[in-house]
This record gives structure tokens, sequence and C-alpha cells, in this order.
């Protein structure tokens, strides 16, 4: 009986940890950016997350045709602060015409450069 508590504990520390330290696409609604500037090979973004649990853990962009894709991941609880800055440096963006947010899913972008006023 000892043994199946020991197992159940250890495949809850387990799931636990898993929970706490896997990184996720953000999606749109928990992002808020408050600059973008982008100039030559160059894109620096700042912004922040609207959930105070969830905590900045990296990016990931790609460049398709004249698009470029920015892909904000998050981690519950541990982690940087809600605030990020990011500069992404590539000489393939000299091609790029815009800039899209991209969350969780792939049709779910907002543009955040050139700027669109609403």
């Amino acid at each position: 009986m000892k043994r199946i508590i020991g197992i159940v504990l250890v495949i809850i520390v387990l799931i636990s940890a898993w929970a706490l330290f896997k990184t996720d696409p953000t999606e749109m609604d928990l992002l808020y950016i408050s600059r973008t500037n982008f100039e030559g090979e160059t894109l620096t973004t700042d912004g922040s997350f609207s959930s105070g649990a969830i905590k900045y853990s990296g990016y990931d962009y790609k460049i398709e045709g004249d698009t470029m894709y920015v892909t904000i991941k998050n981690r519950l609880f541990i982690g940087k602060s809600g605030d990020f800055s990011i500069e992404i440096k590539d000489d393939k963006l000299q091609h790029v015409k815009k800039v899209l947010l991209q969350g969780k899913e792939t049709s779910d972008t907002y543009q955040i450069w050139p700027y669109l006023e609403e």
C-alpha cells in the first residue's frame, strides 16, 4: 500500500512540475503591446501580460514572404516578470512589410507593425 501511495505522490509531483515549467504560446487577449519599433534588420517590441500569474518565457518568430509572425511564450507562476522586451535581429527583416503577433492558433493574429488604427 505504501508503494502505491509513493508512486501516486511521485506522479503528482511530476505532473505539477511539468505544468509549472512548460511553455505555451500566449493567447492574444492576454497580451498588451506597448511599443513596436522596426528599423532595417532589427525589430524591438515591449509588452506585458494582462494576468499576473503569467510569466514571460521567450518568443519564436518566422518570416513568410513579406510577413513576420512573432509568438510570445509564457509559463504559469515561474519565470521572468510579466513584462517583456524583445529585440530580434535578422537579415531577412529588410524584406518584411508587416509584423503580426500570433497566438496559440495560427489564425489568431494581430498586426503590431505598421500600426493600424481601428
